[in-house]
């Protein structure tokens, strides 16, 4: 991955914002639902780290 990986991210997330609030939602209620999400996904993460190591039963 390139050194300025930030910069792909934040234009990522920019396109995602800007398709919900296209779709109709508020730019403020898009926002706080990425960053619970980011939570929920950290979260997660730290519980499990590669949940794809798990055993399938």
């Amino acid at each position: 991955m390139s050194a300025d990986w930030g910069t792909g991210l934040r234009l990522k997330l920019e396109n995602l914002v800007d398709t919900f609030v296209v779709a109709g939602a508020k730019q403020d209620e898009v926002f706080d639902a990425i960053i619970q999400e980011v939570g929920s996904l950290r979260a997660a993460y730290e519980r499990d780290p590669d949940p794809a190591d798990d055993e399938v039963q």
